[in-house]
């Protein structure tokens, strides 16, 4: 695993750099921004949609060098990854990291005090267990972390690769427009 310090430094720089910070938000609203996440990750579960990395890796092997748009990495993680089930929980980490780095929070140090997390029942009520422990615990330090290790142990189970996500979309973030196109 990744240092969690260096994904947390690395999606907040990444925020700041497309104006996610330029106003002073409360607690209340990244949180709610991690949740949306956790819901679009629902929807995508829903309709079944999931990430095709072959597919992606092969798109990129192919358009390594082209000129061609449709051979680009934003064009390919589009049609390959973006908006899944993998995409999604990802985003959720993301927000996570960059709400760490907006208040200097040391995941590595509370990595090491991370109880083991049961993840029984549906995918729905594995979604509602992680909204309700980012919602309803204190102090944020902790808060965040559990919530982490659930998605991460979440994603293990299905089989996901959570971290490859992660820089996959860290990646994509990156080229993305201020604010990604959004009013916040």
């Amino acid at each position: 695993m990744k240092n969690l310090n260096a994904y947390r430094d690395q999606a907040y720089k990444i925020a700041c750099e497309h104006g996610f910070h330029d106003e002073e938000r409360s607690i209340e609203h990244w949180k709610c921004l991690i949740v949306s996440e956790l819901m679009e990750a629902v929807e995508a579960d829903r309709k079944g949609k999931r990430a095709d990395i072959r597919a992606f890796d092969t798109r990129q092997c192919v358009g390594r060098g082209s000129k061609d748009v449709t051979v680009s990495y934003e064009y390919n993680f589009g049609l390959c990854i973006k908006d899944t089930v993998e995409d999604e929980l990802a985003d959720a980490c993301i927000r996570i990291f960059d709400l760490a780095g907006y208040k200097n929070i040391d995941l590595e140090f509370e990595s090491e005090r991370t109880p083991v997390i049961d993840q029984k029942g549906a995918f729905t009520e594995k979604i509602y267990n992680i909204v309700h422990v980012l919602v309803g615990c204190e102090p944020l330090n902790r808060c965040l972390m559990l919530t982490l290790m659930r998605i991460f142990l979440l994603a293990e189970a299905m089989g996901i690769d959570i971290e490859q996500h992660i820089q996959l979309k860290m990646e994509y973030n990156a080229s993305r427009p201020y604010k990604h196109g959004k009013k916040y």
